[in-house]
């Protein structure tokens, strides 16, 4: 036993000396951050959202995106699956759909339609009318697992869909992008 345990504390000196004194490519070189300039240009303190009124949603919890149409109506998302539509005020609020998944983020098209990042059903278009039409729920052949924002380019005469966010594989992909700092996003007809 005595012996097993002696070699291993060899194998270990032996192992520190190398990763100690083996040379590496690599020069570390020090770096001094520059100093932060405090509070100015427009992180300056101001008072712009002092007279900020909060809007009730009553008995609906986490309203993930908030934009306003071309109906003039503030819309947003809430975890329960519904879309809400009201005056920007807050006041006359009205279930305006509910997608049966979870909107994560949305925009409106050039036709007024909302184009819904829906992190169950994938990509959806949400007419005035209310009729939902999936656009798509899988991309190259993946089904997408995590639909999480749109952006409807107004000026792309393509056809193409708007560019979303969506992870198509498994946690590993999230993780990915969240090192990238990035979107993985894509434009498709």
């Amino acid at each position: 036993m005595k012996k097993i345990v002696l070699t291993i504390v060899a194998i270990l000196l032996l192992l520190a000396a190398y990763l100690t004194l083996w040379p590496v490519p690599i020069e570390p070189v020090s770096w001094n951050a520059p100093m932060p300039p405090g509070y100015s240009g427009p992180h300056a303190v101001n008072t712009k959202l002092a007279n900020l009124k909060m809007i009730s949603l009553g008995t609906e919890e986490g309203p993930e995106h908030i934009a306003i149409g071309k109906d003039g109506k503030l819309y947003t998302t809430v975890a329960s699956g519904n879309i809400l539509r009201m005056n920007p005020d807050g006041s006359a609020q009205e279930v305006f759909v509910n997608t049966g998944g979870r909107v994560l983020g949305f925009d409106f098209d050039a036709d007024g339609n909302l184009i819904a990042a829906d992190a169950v059903k994938g990509l959806l278009s949400i007419s005035p009318d209310r009729k939902i039409t999936v656009l798509t729920d899988k991309v190259n052949g993946e089904p997408i697992r995590y639909a999480d924002a749109v952006v409807a380019d107004l000026q792309d005469p393509s056809g193409a869909y708007p560019e979303t966010t969506a992870v198509t594989e498994t946690a590993d992909r999230l993780f990915i992008q969240s090192l990238h700092a990035k979107g993985l996003g894509w434009m498709s007809k």
